[in-house]
């Protein structure tokens, strides 16, 4: 069971436009901390390169990814991805989803 955890919006080289506030209770980043920050510096540096080329490839259809990103407290957590190119070309909507496991893992035990 997947379940849509947080939503963003940014440019294809990674710079947040929008984010949703759901963020803060998985992540522990208020929206404003990321807003014009690049998501790229939060993503596990073994993932970066497999992250890019999947964006670049949402220029023709939609995409997912599983990778590794940076809470507010430096722990890595995984998290699975849907892009998809936004009406304007340079956006990039992005959905973030978590399966329920991991929902209440990271509710109760802050993992």
């Amino acid at each position: 069971m997947i379940w849509d955890l947080f939503f963003a919006t940014h440019e294809i080289n990674g710079n947040y436009k929008w984010i949703s506030p759901e963020i803060e209770g998985i992540l522990g980043y208020k929206p404003l901390d990321l807003i014009g920050k690049n998501a790229y510096d939060l993503f596990y540096t073994e993932d970066s390169l497999r992250i890019l080329r999947t964006h670049i490839n949402t220029r023709t259809k939609s995409q997912e990814v599983t990778y590794r990103i940076r809470k507010k407290d430096g722990k890595y957590i995984w998290v699975k991805t849907f892009a998809r190119e936004s009406n304007n070309d340079d956006i990039l909507e992005v959905t973030i989803k978590l399966n329920l496991l991991q929902i209440i893992s990271y509710r109760l035990f802050g993992i």
